[in-house]
């Protein structure tokens, strides 16, 4: 009886050729382990590769539109890695359509790795501004000592290392650190008068070498220092765009 079990259990795991494939018992074959390599691998990038990525040189970028509401910030066809830094997109909040909040990714698409972003608009509420996992009142961070579309701009961060000084009353605009009265960046707008100027005149930003350390923080102060600079401003219209 038990040997009759066995045989039947045998013929039972035997492949039917009646069963259409897709019905067949499959069976799991053991794969063979990979040999593991004899020594790990370094630890840090390659220098040719880390030289590529931090420029040593200025670089100048263009804000270039991508769609009806994104651009990219792109370095020059020269350069030695051409990819785009940021992908920068503006969208409505959906329960106040006249706050906006801009995005701003690190990488060339909406998908790549989220930087910060910032809402302004005519709300009640504050502007703010989200960095590094934090969320600030704009007033908190940015400040001026003269009107929108000249002057000085401080751009006061949590690190005090960050703090940037913009100069607007120059053109191109001048960015330079607290310790360091060196530019660091240049910020050139786009030239108002489109039908002048034929469509590739992008705004540009130029970034120094010292500067490339502080990028993040150099871009967003000054997209949020272009949209205050470019805000209808009128006597009384301060209640109106917070």
């Amino acid at each position: 009886m038990l040997g009759r079990s066995h045989r039947r259990a045998g013929r039972l795991s035997q492949p039917n050729p009646s069963l259409p494939p897709q019905f067949e018992p499959r069976y799991a074959v053991p794969t063979q382990e990979r040999p593991r390599p004899t020594q790990d691998l370094p630890p840090e990038d390659p220098p040719e590769y880390t030289a590529a990525r931090v420029p040593t040189v200025p670089v100048s970028y263009a804000f270039v539109p991508v769609s009806l509401n994104a651009m990219i910030l792109i370095p020059p066809p020269d350069a030695p890695d051409t990819r785009p830094v940021y992908h920068i997109s503006t969208g409505h909040n959906c329960f106040i359509p006249s706050s906006y909040i801009t995005t701003i990714r690190r990488g060339g698409t909406e998908l790549d790795e989220f930087m910060g972003n910032f809402e302004m608009g005519i709300c009640r509420e504050p502007a703010t501004v989200c960095m590094r996992g934090k969320e600030s009142q704009i007033k908190q961070k940015l400040n001026r000592d003269a009107g929108r579309s000249d002057g000085i701009w401080t751009w006061s961060p949590q690190n005090a290392k960050r703090m940037l000084f913009w100069d607007f009353s120059v053109s191109p605009a001048v960015c330079n650190t607290k310790n360091d009265r060196n530019p660091i960046a240049k910020f050139t707008p786009r030239w108002r008068a489109r039908q002048l100027r034929p469509p590739s005149n992008h705004a540009q930003l130029v970034v120094h070498p010292k500067g490339q350390a502080l990028f993040d923080d150099i871009l967003m102060s000054v997209l949020i220092i272009e949209r205050k600079r470019l805000t209808p401003s009128f006597p009384g219209n301060r209640r109106l765009f917070n």
